[in-house]
């Protein structure tokens, strides 16, 4: 059964057809996909800090 939520995409395939998944299977597939998810937010906050051009002078150098 495809699965498909937001920019994570998943191939999930039942060996038999006339099972599915249980709840308990569910909420674990959903938290994976939502850790991910948190993941990938992340990353993508960490890379745009790290380019992030910043209008900031240093304190001047004490002079002793």
């Amino acid at each position: 059964m495809p699965l498909h939520i937001e920019e994570l995409s998943s191939e999930v395939t039942v060996i038999d057809g006339d099972q599915s998944m249980n709840e308990k299977q569910k909420e674990m597939l959903v938290q994976m996909v939502i850790r991910r998810l948190a993941e990938k937010n992340r990353e993508a906050e960490r890379r745009l800090k790290a380019t992030e051009l910043r209008r900031q002078a240093a304190q001047p150098l004490e002079i002793k």
